[in-house]
């Protein structure tokens, strides 16, 4: 049989492994609390762009007539790869051209939809 003094050690020794495992319990579970916590105000939080796209479209862009796949700059120049035949000005789906220079004559509409046929006005416009 198990003298007293016996009992309170293997009492008391249970007694301080209760008592840290109840603290790590509780700092784990308040550490699980926060991480939950910033989680949530993060998801919720409003996304915010870092460049608010314009509603007038800048003149001088140029654009493609098909998706841009890959881009890189070397500093000075960027070099595009995707799957498109067109890199120049946006002129819409139709503009007049120059004859002599081949370039778009101002002022010209841009249209962004198919065209199907053009026809002139007479007065030097088109249809």
């Amino acid at each position: 049989m198990r003298s007293t003094d016996e009992k309170k050690k293997t009492n008391s020794c249970s007694c301080i492994s209760f008592s840290i495992l109840r603290s790590a319990m509780i700092s784990w579970l308040i550490f699980a609390m926060i991480l939950v916590f910033v989680n949530i105000a993060f998801l919720v939080s409003p996304t915010r762009a870092l460049a608010e796209p314009s509603d007038t479209p800048n003149e001088n862009t140029w654009v493609t007539n098909g998706p841009i796949r890959a881009t890189v700059s070397d500093g000075t120049n960027t070099y595009i790869g995707g799957s498109f035949t067109y890199v120049g000005p946006n002129t819409g789906s139709g503009v007049a051209i120059s004859e002599a220079t081949g370039s778009p004559e101002p002022p010209f509409a841009k249209v962004n939809a198919t065209i199907r046929a053009v026809a002139p006005d007479g007065s030097g416009g088109w249809y």
